[in-house]
């Protein structure tokens, strides 16, 4: 006999998924991002606090938001679309009421 192995033994489920971590994510507290937001607010640039609200509680990135249109905020229906996301998906955002307020001071 050749004592050859046919069966599988191993299969994609034994698999153990191995992620290194090369950077650390950065910790902020909701304290912190609220004063941030009240510096922008200060400074009377309500384009500005406007960015900064959809970034913190909408999870935009910077170009996602520097990339939307007046259009793509629905006010009535309270939702954001992400037109040129990550790997040019769209996407739909949920918008909260801080996101709405700041969203119409800016476009008054």
């Amino acid at each position: 006999m050749d004592k050859i192995q046919n069966e599988i033994v191993i299969t994609k489920r034994d698999y153990i998924k191995v992620q290194y971590q090369f950077a650390s994510p950065a910790t902020v507290s909701k304290k912190e991002v609220e004063a941030f937001r009240q510096r922008h607010l200060e400074n009377e640039s309500k384009r500005d606090y406007a960015i900064v609200t959809i970034m913190a509680y909408a999870g935009l990135r910077i170009l996602e938001v520097l990339n939307l249109k007046i259009q793509d905020v629905d006010l009535i229906g309270a939702e954001i679309t992400v037109k040129e996301g990550k790997g040019n998906k769209q996407r739909l955002v949920f918008a909260s009421d801080k996101i709405l307020h700041a969203a119409r001071e800016y476009i008054k």
